[in-house]
């Protein structure tokens, strides 16, 4: 199980704050998972995604704000959509998730 509270800092403040190095290796790690546009706390709900479609994490539970849901942060959800869809969770798609 995964239960936390990622950082959240906006995609424009990311090589401000953590430098360009670190900003560059973490998106080359994410290329087509994440794009390159996203918010920071996008990776980390990325990251539980790929550990649950891998069988090496079942549950997660991750905060993030609202901000979450638009722009390059939304491509991210969806593939978490896809995902639960593709492992058929009992009742979780029949409530609107």
């Amino acid at each position: 199980m995964i239960v936390g509270n990622p950082p959240f800092l906006g995609s424009q403040l990311m090589r401000s704050d953590l430098g360009d190095g670190y900003v560059d290796a973490l998106r080359r790690l994410y290329t087509g998972r994440v794009p390159g546009g996203a918010d920071l706390v996008t990776y980390w709900h990325e990251k539980a995604r790929a550990m649950i479609e891998a069988g090496r994490a079942r549950r997660v539970g991750l905060l993030a704000t609202q901000g979450i849901r638009g722009g390059a942060n939304r491509r991210v959800l969806e593939r978490i959509k896809e995902t639960v869809r593709h492992l058929s969770w009992p009742g979780l798609m029949s409530r609107g998730s």
